[in-house]
């Protein structure tokens, strides 16, 4: 866009941010953006916009991405703290707060406890995303309730054999 059209992009966020009150503004998947040196100017008109609004910055993007917004003078000295928004995927307690909070909803023919090793089995499987967690222990609910033959308790075993049948592993 030309730097005409920026300007009325530029305003016409701002006329949005002050009319619905907005506190941030979330820029996904910065690495699509063509970092020539025309942009520095529409970082820079995007941070007055920031300082006119008070309204705040937020970019999501590869390290390379942010390492390369950081180097425009401008924006650079701007940045805040990184959020590795992985972070949690490693921390074990958490996950285990996940399985903990996601535990009693089952359909299982009476209330079972996840033993330590089905834990175990499915954080390492997830990667410890909690998607893949929720999914998973959706599977092997949903495989109790259409089982012609349900077993007496959840194991280990099937739990490993639930895994392997719809993720192939």
């Amino acid at each position: 866009p030309t730097s005409r059209r920026v300007g009325e992009m530029l305003s016409k966020v701002n006329e949005y941010i002050e009319r619905f009150a907005i506190g941030m503004i979330v820029f996904d998947e910065v690495q699509q953006i063509n970092f020539t040196s025309q942009n520095e100017n529409s970082f820079n008109a995007l941070m007055a916009m920031a300082n006119n609004t008070m309204v705040a910055i937020a970019m999501i993007g590869t390290d390379e991405a942010i390492a390369q917004i950081a180097k425009i003078k401008q924006v650079g000295r701007r940045f805040g703290i990184r959020i590795p928004c992985d972070a949690y995927t490693t921390n074990k307690d958490f996950l285990d707060q996940i399985l903990l909070a996601i535990e009693p909803y089952q359909w299982f023919g009476k209330q079972q406890k996840l033993s330590t090793d089905i834990k175990n089995e499915i954080i390492k499987e997830s990667h410890g995303v909690i998607a893949y967690i929720v999914l998973i222990y959706m599977l092997i609910c949903m495989d109790y309730v259409t089982a012609t033959e349900k077993p007496e308790e959840i194991n280990l075993k099937y739990v490993k054999n639930i895994i392997n049948r719809y993720f192939g592993l």
